[in-house]
């Protein structure tokens, strides 16, 4: 495997590989489509010549709508760059799989979404592990230094979530 090889906070190694540069755009418009932004309430407020309706961008409904909306965008994305990009030999951990069955009934079968399952319940554990992959696969992508900050800025929301839950 060539790629960023790395261990996590829970022991497992895994190989980090470049995201398909072509894709990310696709993908993310289809994360845009699936978790719109919602739409703003409208408030009355006063004006020079009398008053005027605008978009309540403070309402708790709306912001709260916002931050749903953006979280799963992140998680989307995020689980699009574990598919894509993060390589592990799932033989090395079958005995850790099979714990984490006995007690999860809808663990996958098939190859690939096993492995997204066991990367995202199982081995990535701290903030400190998500940054690492989501990093590294966005950086090592052939991409301009402005493209890969506004990628970054996509995980930003989810990364801060992360820290208020505990490493």
């Amino acid at each position: 495997m060539s790629g960023e090889k790395y261990t996590l906070s829970s022991g497992v190694e895994i190989v980090v590989v470049p995201f398909p540069a072509r894709l990310w755009e696709n993908i993310n418009n289809k994360a845009l489509k699936d978790f719109p932004d919602p739409k703003a309430s409208m408030k009355t407020i006063e004006v020079v010549d009398g008053t005027e309706e605008v978009e309540d961008l403070e309402n708790p409904e709306y912001l709260k709508g916002m931050k749903d909306a953006e979280s799963k965008r992140s998680d989307f994305l995020g689980t699009a760059i574990l598919d894509f990009c993060v390589q592990v030999d799932l033989s090395q951990y079958e005995d850790e799989i099979a714990r984490i069955e006995k007690y999860v009934d809808d663990f996958p079968t098939e190859p690939n979404e096993r492995r997204v399952e066991f990367l995202s319940r199982s081995a990535l554990r701290t903030k400190g592990d998500y940054e690492f992959v989501m990093v590294s696969a966005i950086t090592q992508t052939t991409v301009s230094d402005e493209e890969i900050a506004e990628r970054l800025e996509s995980f930003q929301g989810d990364l801060v979530q992360e820290t208020t839950k505990g490493d």
